[in-house]
Formats: C-alpha cells, sequence, structure tokens
C-alpha cells in the first residue's frame, strides 16, 4: 500500500483541531470564595472577594478542554461566631490568602460547553486571627492559626465565547478541618471563578510545519521525526505530535500558504 493511502487510511476519522490557549483575568466582581468557618457548634458564613489569572486552552473543533494553572488571591473574610451570653469568636482570614493549582497540564472533554476535571490538586495558603471573648473565649481562647491546605478535588464548570473572548467558570470545594484548643474548627465552602481572556487566532496554515509555503513531505518529514517526542511536529495546537497532526498535513497537501 502506498504510503499516502496507508497514512490516509490510518488517520481517517481524526477531526482538524486547534487548541487555543488563554490567560483568563479573574472578575473580583464575579469571583468570590464563599466560606462558612464552625467552631464549638456556631457557623458563620462569609465571602471574600478573588483576583488572579487562570490558564486555559479550549478546541472549539472537538470541545476538548485543558487547564495549565490558576493563581487566585483572597480578600479578607470576617466571621462572627456569636454564642449570646456565652460570649463568642471573632475570626478573620487575612486579606492575601492564596489558591494554587498544583497539578500538570491536564484536558477535558466538554459538551455545550460544560466540563469537568476529576482530579485537581491545588494549594490554598493564608492567616486566620481569632480572638475568643466570655465562656467561648476560654474554650477557644486567641491566637493565629495558619491555613495550609494541599488536596485534590473534582472542578466543574463551564465556558462561553462571544467573538475572540472566552469566558470559563470553574467551581472549586473547600473543605477542611483544624485544630484549635482541642476543639474541631471547619472552613467549608467554595471558591467560584469567573475569568475572560482573548483567544489567540488559529495559524492562517497550520499544516506548513516548515514556513516554506507548501504543504508537502517536508512537513510529513517533521512530524515523523518529532513523533511523540516533542510538539516540533505539532499541527492541530494540541501540544502533541502524532496521527492527528498527520491528519492536519494530509488535508491540505500539496497546497500552497
Amino acid at each position: 500500500m502506498p504510503l499516502m493511502t496507508a497514512l490516509s487510511t490510518t488517520v481517517t476519522g481524526f477531526a482538524i483541531a486547534q487548541m487555543q490557549d488563554l490567560t483568563a483575568t479573574v472578575d473580583p466582581s464575579q469571583s468570590t470564595l464563599n466560606a462558612c468557618l464552625t467552631a464549638i457548634d456556631i457557623t458563620d458564613c462569609q465571602s471574600g472577594a478573588i483576583n488572579g489569572s487562570l490558564d486555559f486552552g479550549i478546541d472549539q473543533t472537538t470541545g476538548e478542554v485543558k487547564i495549565d494553572n490558576f493563581s487566585l488571591t483572597v480578600g479578607q473574610i470576617d466571621w462572627t461566631l456569636d454564642a449570646g451570653f456565652l460570649g463568642g469568636v471573632d475570626a478573620t482570614l487575612q486579606n492575601g490568602a492564596t489558591a494554587n493549582y498544583a497539578g500538570t497540564t491536564q484536558t477535558a472533554p466538554s459538551s455545550g460547553g460544560v466540563f469537568t476535571f476529576p482530579v485537581v490538586p491545588f494549594t490554598l495558603n493564608g492567616t486566620v486571627d481569632y480572638n475568643g471573648y466570655g465562656i467561648a473565649g476560654i474554650i477557644i481562647g486567641s491566637g493565629t492559626e495558619t491555613v495550609d491546605i494541599a488536596e485534590s478535588t473534582e472542578i466543574s464548570g463551564t465556558y462561553s465565547i462571544s467573538g475572540d473572548t472566552a469566558t470559563v467558570s470553574v467551581d472549586l470545594p473547600i473543605d477542611y478541618l483544624f485544630d484549635l484548643s482541642g476543639n474541631e474548627v471547619a472552613i467549608q465552602g467554595g471558591i467560584t471563578v469567573v475569568a475572560s481572556g482573548n483567544l489567540p487566532k488559529p495559524p492562517s496554515c497550520p499544516a506548513d510545519l516548515n514556513n516554506d509555503g507548501q504543504i508537502g513531505f517536508s512537513d510529513l518529514s517533521l512530524i515523523l521525526s518529532a513523533w511523540e517526542v516533542s510538539d516540533a511536529g505539532d499541527a492541530n495546537g494540541d501540544g502533541q505530535t502524532n496521527f492527528a497532526d498527520i491528519n492536519v498535513v494530509l488535508s491540505e497537501w500539496g497546497n500552497d500558504c
């Protein structure tokens, strides 16, 4: 079987895909850490605004999405645990707490702009100052607690595209337990992030890997030499060199750019 026929047969069914990477800026007016603090059987729920960025990728052809990184900063949150005549506890998550992605690049399918990443490692770091008063103060005391969360969780979200602008919304659950003076204290809730950024325009001629203005054997050779080793033969923008890239070249074979 001739080489071109064999390759065409092998890659039948591959769509020409193009992953578009963007750094989306978080909208603090729509992005919050909603957190409930529970101690001595009293709960208070408050929220703090979030700033930061989300490094994301969207393939508009296949619907595949990609997460590379997120870096978030949380504004101050004040809780009041009021135990009535027994006193209470005032607590503050100090401004500047951070939530960061702690994994490697991963992809997930989407349907209708809805996606789920099943396992997303992240860290949440910050400082909580607390001051107990009355009988509750005797039980809890006063001081500072360092929040140092490192765990993995499922992240769900959506994306939408308007022109060259993509808007990504994600939800990240939070569930953290720590000890204060022998008392179990919980911070539970979630991070909601809404971020948007400009999608880069796809290359006008992605199959022309060697930029000589023609699609032919030299481009195919680049793919084969980089096969599953580097992205030098990445014609479809998914960060890998494989059969999908051959399909891109074959679909444009013999054309001029």
